[in-house]
């Protein structure tokens, strides 16, 4: 017998890719103290510098540069910067994720966003991506919406909810390991890494953190494959 089954993507990164954004705003604040410093150089010497949040990251650009200041100061300038680089970027999703969820929605699966994005931002972004008219609004997750953000299991409790599915049977698809650690605290047995960066270091962090598969582009993704196993386990 089939499982009701539900997929649930984080937003940025794993389904549309703002990360150029976010971490040439990063890495301006980081230079601004003195330290030049590389994405692949970011990655391995900032802890959170993928997945965030936002605070973290600011925090230790800090104590990276030895330098004194306020991380909220530095949180309010960061996310000028982002705007900034936003304003002139292209927002559209992955390449192969519309294909996979046209499969998803042709086979009548339930759907979800579960974000660690405030709702102004996240709406933003979905409707210059046109996925606002791809996934109900009734079952979008925001930042605000829970009180316990990711790795915490708050989101995907929530993204389970209101697709009316049990937590077991819910497929999450993450680009950062707090998220992934975030859908296996809610439960999930599928847990999907989509590194936007597809390096061996980011692809160990995902597993160390619990993804069952790893995939650098949604292009490699097949989906009846993992409904497939999941409907086995």
């Amino acid at each position: 017998m089939n499982k009701k089954i539900g997929v649930a993507f984080d937003l940025e990164g794993t389904v549309i890719d703002v990360e150029e954004c976010h971490h040439l705003a990063h890495l301006k604040i980081a230079k601004q103290l003195g330290l030049n410093l590389s994405v692949s150089d970011a990655i391995e010497k900032i802890e959170h510098f993928i997945g965030g949040p936002d605070i973290l990251i600011m925090e230790e650009i800090l104590v990276l540069s030895g330098k004194s200041g306020n991380s909220e100061q530095l949180l309010q300038e960061d996310n000028k910067l982002y705007k900034e680089f936003l304003s002139t970027a292209v927002i559209k999703t992955r390449e192969g994720f519309r294909e996979c969820l046209e499969e998803l929605k042709k086979n009548e699966i339930a759907l979800s966003v579960g974000s660690l994005s405030s709702k102004d931002e996240a709406t933003y972004l979905m409707r210059c991506s046109g996925l606002n008219k791809l996934i109900p609004s009734a079952n979008i997750v925001y930042r605000e919406s829970v009180k316990h953000l990711k790795p915490a299991q708050d989101v995907f409790l929530e993204t389970a909810q209101r697709m009316g599915i049990d937590l077991a049977n819910q497929i999450v698809f993450e680009d950062s390991p707090r998220g992934v650690m975030s859908a296996v605290n809610a439960g999930s047995k599928m847990v999907i890494g989509m590194p936007v960066y597809n390096w061996p270091a980011t692809r160990n962090a995902l597993q160390i953190a619990g993804a069952k598969y790893i995939f650098g582009s949604w292009k490699e993704v097949n989906i009846y494959a993992i409904i497939k196993e999941l409907n086995s386990l």
